[in-house]
């Protein structure tokens, strides 16, 4: 189940904050995906085992939210996960980045939010 709601946030330096949503991907929710694309940095696409089967519908998310906001996207998904039909269900090329992750693994969280924000303050999003 996506759970709804604030999940962190960071201080950036300058006083600049950085907060972490976690929104529903299922279709009805649409309305709310547009309310939470309002002054967003980017995504983070992430599942477990539990999401797993729901990829088809994180991949529709994603896309109704790229269409409205056009923003860099990192993917990270546990340890264990078939990435190989993961990775075709998001539409992913071959060189596209997939994270993965292990309960308390701090390294892959720091390489996730570095792609995103590396990714962030490239030309293609410059002015978005």
């Amino acid at each position: 189940m996506n759970p709804l709601g604030e999940v962190g946030s960071f201080r950036l330096y300058g006083g600049m904050d950085l907060v972490l949503f976690s929104i529903p991907t299922v279709k009805n929710m649409g309305p709310l995906w547009r309310s939470f694309s309002t002054g967003l940095a980017g995504l983070i696409l992430l599942w477990d085992a539990e999401g797993e089967g729901m990829v088809r519908d994180l991949a529709a998310a994603k896309r109704d939210i790229l269409l409205k906001r056009r923003v860099p996207v990192a993917h990270a998904c546990r340890a264990g996960i078939n990435q190989g039909a993961c990775r075709k269900e998001l539409g992913l090329k071959p060189n596209d980045p997939m994270f993965t992750f292990s309960p308390g693994d701090k390294d892959a969280v720091n390489e996730v939010f570095y792609a995103l924000f590396g990714n962030l303050v490239k030309e293609d999003y410059a002015g978005v």
